[in-house]
């Protein structure tokens, strides 16, 4: 063996192999680097042995790599996660389609001509006043020429969550109203009269809450009018949403 390999004893001064775990001539046991495993790295924390790769000056540790790969990993799934999220917060503000109101509700056509219009733009904008940031719409819907026997409204992204606080924040009194509730449709009706110059209707359906002001024989009558109301504009939202 050369002098490279051999490693001299503390107690005697015996040459020993790098390998020997204890000195051949007094039996006294050689320090770590002369024999022996190196300590597991679980066990004491130490990073890892280093491996020479890719040639010279580069140090790989596996254990550290490893956990590089998982942290890099981790932070990408986050950033996808975010991106979604940003994506769909994107969409739902900018993106997501509002509730259409129809060409059409029943055998009414809704109004497009210019004074119509802009009765539509002067309800919409004095029922948007009491909701701060949601969507608000008005359709009029008759018989053109100029029978107009139907007004809808529909108000969407409000912090409202319930079809009496709705009602109420749009000047509504809680009593004197008929409530029900059928097909996922809740009304809260009002017979015309001092307060309301139309039969009025305020309506909920899928988080869409909205007023029909409607020229009816009753009040039963302003009730089945605007159901069929309800039902053409959620269909209509929804077409839309599913991009038919």
């Amino acid at each position: 063996m050369t002098a490279g390999t051999m490693i001299p004893c503390a107690r005697c001064g015996a040459a020993n192999s790098l390998t020997s775990l204890s000195c051949w001539s007094c039996s006294a046991p050689m320090p770590p680097s002369a024999g022996g495993s190196e300590p597991s790295p679980r066990s004491t924390g130490w990073e890892g042995p280093t491996i020479a790769t890719h040639g010279a000056g580069y140090t790989y540790r596996p254990q550290v790599q490893a956990a590089k790969n998982r942290n890099w990993i981790s932070a990408l799934i986050t950033f996808v996660v975010m991106l979604a999220g940003i994506g769909y917060g994107l969409w739902w503000v900018t993106g997501r389609p509002m509730a259409q109101l129809p060409d059409e509700i029943g055998q009414r056509t809704r109004f497009t001509d210019l004074e119509s219009k802009n009765n539509s733009d002067e309800i919409t904008r004095a029922d948007q006043s009491n909701f701060a940031g949601a969507t608000v719409q008005t359709g009029i819907y008759g018989v053109p020429p100029s029978q107009k026997t139907l007004i809808i409204t529909t108000f969407e992204g409000s912090s409202v969550t319930s079809l009496t606080a709705f009602e109420q924040t749009l000047g509504a009194s809680a009593e004197g109203g008929r409530m029900t509730t059928a097909g996922g449709v809740s009304l809260d009706c009002y017979a015309k009269g001092p307060t309301w110059i139309t039969d009025t209707c305020f309506w909920e359906k899928d988080g869409i809450y909205g007023v029909a002001q409607v020229r009816a024989s009753s009040l039963d009558d302003a009730e089945a009018q605007t159901r069929v109301a309800v039902e053409a504009v959620v269909t209509s939202w929804r077409e839309k949403l599913i991009g038919r």
